[in-house]
């Protein structure tokens, strides 16, 4: 009898102590942003180059700046991209080999993966975007992470023009190269 009771017993509390397993206990998953990246309009099929790239070898105690400069014909005219990274003295220790890009829409890469001592500064110029029907209000530049959330980036000012297609930001603080982009 005393088994019986035994076993009736680390029953019930197997069962009771299971029975609670529905309850969510998995970490919170961040939250995915609603911002949409601009898109760069597309290029005529004589445009050969997909991606726009620009690279310099840059000491870090010395400080020192990447360019791009770039366009290419599209179905509703000439696109430009105007990039100036500078790396402010002290930013990170050694050498890198900094490189940015900028491919189908009005975002930029950089490599390789770092975080600053000092944040370099960005400026940044797209012209020739496709913002019909855009609210430039709603326009801003961010950091896109890889789990799909953004943050808005610090910067001195932005310049939006929706009937010239022109998306500009001065002076953007980056912390680390990651992904950044223009969005809505």
């Amino acid at each position: 009898m005393k088994r019986l009771l035994l076993a009736l017993f680390a029953l019930s509390l197997f069962y009771f102590g299971c029975s609670d397993l529905s309850t969510n206990t998995n970490p919170v998953k961040p939250q995915t942003s609603s911002k949409v990246a601009i898109k760069l309009p597309a290029k005529l099929s004589s445009s050969v180059e997909a991606v726009f790239s620009a690279s310099n070898l840059i000491v870090g105690n010395k400080g020192g700046t990447v360019e791009l400069h770039n366009s290419f014909a599209s179905g509703m005219g000439l696109v430009t991209m105007d990039a100036e990274l500078t790396v402010p003295v002290g930013a990170y220790n050694g050498a890198e080999n900094i490189t940015m890009q900028i491919g189908d829409d009005a975002g930029i890469d950089f490599s390789p993966s770092m975080i600053f001592n000092t944040p370099v500064i960005l400026n940044l110029k797209f012209t020739g975007v496709d913002l019909s029907g855009v609210d430039p209000n709603a326009i801003n530049f961010y950091y896109f992470a890889p789990d799909g959330s953004t943050q808005l980036v610090k910067s001195d000012s932005i310049y939006i023009n929706v009937s010239t297609g022109t998306l500009q930001i001065f002076n953007a603080q980056l912390p680390h190269f990651s992904r950044y982009n223009w969005a809505k």
